[in-house]
């Protein structure tokens, strides 16, 4: 295969670097479609063989794992740079990466999501270069197609602030409010083609909410220290101040899902994350450290998780895990027995999701910790009856938004200034 020539140009070269990433994630779509046999097979065609197009996809997914410095640098030195992505093969270097989703004869149909949110983008903000166009459509189609939301997206949000291109619609100048972003999402779902990923207006809208939440903490326009200094000034929280200053020195670790995750799109910060900076601000010779996963188990945290937990030799443990079968249950056990074993104090929760089938499922979890040793705070009778639990469930109604997360953090902060009991009295569910 010709190897593509690499202009002398940086500017040249970003824009080179854009035609890759629309290529890569043209052959990631083309690969999904084939393996779900969903979308239109001509718009989602791909030039070349299954191998070239595998390559590709490859190649965009190394491509998004590159550090800052190797693409820095091919941007500034093209094909001369030399800068390694380190264990990755057969892309070892974001030149070879490049060759590879440049090389390739593609021609796209305009009904492609991607292309229609460049389209849109292009009208709503005309004074924007090709390359910033390309950066904030990627990223909306990256979220879109739930397969890439993980390693890649979070990849190219890191290289577009590095690299200094826009990452929201907020950047390009463009009205990115909940009624906006509504009516995008059916503008889109009504002018693409049938693709192999869901593209209904509710999943637009969300992926256009993603963008929002995901670009604002990434800027650090909002984020968990945002919620913190927000929930500084309620009574609740500095009631707390006292007996919190008071405290020892100690270390908190979270072992935790998705909720206890900032880094989740659902809300800015998550309610552990947001507590922490409370205690923190008030204490700082509290050390809070956050280890999770997406979907945490008890079996999964004492797989992969929990040895890591206890090199932190933690004076006090959170323990938020989805218990659901008798093998989590019994590792459930495990984690709590090791951690006390150590000397931490292990707490968990009754149950911090706002679903009653949840809180059902979690009972015989929430009996089993406390027969070995653990303590439960209980939040879910508060969480079923507060004045805004119509607002707590996220946009999939699976996670959780902003206001759930600000009140559990202000009852978790209360917890440790020894303001609230973890037994609520005569609690009614």
């Amino acid at each position: 295969m010709a190897k593509t020539e690499i202009r002398v140009t940086a500017e040249q070269r970003l824009q080179l670097f854009a035609d890759a990433i629309t290529a890569g994630i043209h052959a990631h779509q083309s690969r999904l479609r084939e393996l779900t046999a969903r979308g239109d097979a001509k718009a989602f065609a791909f030039p070349g063989t299954v191998a070239d197009r595998d390559a590709a996809a490859t190649a965009f997914s190394q491509l998004a794992k590159a550090s800052n410095k190797a693409v820095l640098d091919w941007i500034e030195r093209g094909d001369a740079s030399d800068t390694p992505i380190p264990d990755l093969a057969p892309f070892t270097t974001v030149a070879a990466c490049i060759t590879r989703l440049t090389s390739l004869p593609l021609t796209y149909s305009p009904k492609l999501p991607l292309i229609q949110v460049m389209e849109a983008l292009r009208k709503l903000a005309p004074a924007a270069s090709p390359q910033h166009l390309c950066a904030v459509a990627s990223l909306y189609q990256v979220i879109l197609q739930v397969s890439l939301d993980g390693e890649e997206l979070q990849g190219l949000f890191r290289l577009y602030l590095a690299l200094k291109l826009p990452v929201s619609l907020f950047d390009l100048g463009i009205d990115d409010s909940d009624p906006n972003l509504v009516a995008m999402g059916k503008r889109f779902a009504k002018a693409c083609c049938a693709c192999p990923f869901d593209t209904t207006a509710k999943d637009w809208h969300l992926a256009g909410h993603k963008l929002k939440f995901f670009a604002e903490k990434l800027q650090g326009r909002i984020t968990a220290a945002t919620y913190a200094r927000e929930l500084l000034k309620a009574p609740e929280v500095r009631e707390c101040m006292a007996a919190i200053r008071s405290l020892p020195p100690q270390r908190v670790v979270i072992l935790g899902h998705s909720f206890t995750m900032s880094m989740h799109w659902a809300s800015h910060g998550s309610f552990t994350d947001i507590a922490g900076h409370i205690v923190r601000h008030f204490n700082p010779g509290i050390e809070w450290v956050h280890v999770g996963r997406g979907g945490l188990t008890p079996t999964i945290a004492r797989k992969s998780l929990l040895e890591r937990v206890l090199q932190h030799r933690p004076d006090q443990t959170i323990l938020v895990t989805i218990s659901r079968t008798a093998e989590d249950r019994a590792d459930l056990k495990y984690c709590i027995e090791r951690l006390l074993n150590q000397g931490s104090k292990v707490i968990v929760f009754d149950c911090i999701m706002v679903y009653p089938e949840i809180y059902e499922t979690e009972k015989p979890a929430v009996v089993v910790a406390r027969k070995a040793g653990a303590t439960v705070i209980e939040v879910y009778p508060l969480l079923n009856t507060h004045p805004q639990r119509a607002e707590f469930p996220a946009m999939d109604v699976v996670h959780t938004a902003p206001p759930y997360h600000k009140f559990m953090a202000v009852e978790l902060v209360r917890f440790f200034a020894g303001k609230r009991p973890a037994t609520l009295p005569a609690a009614k569910v």
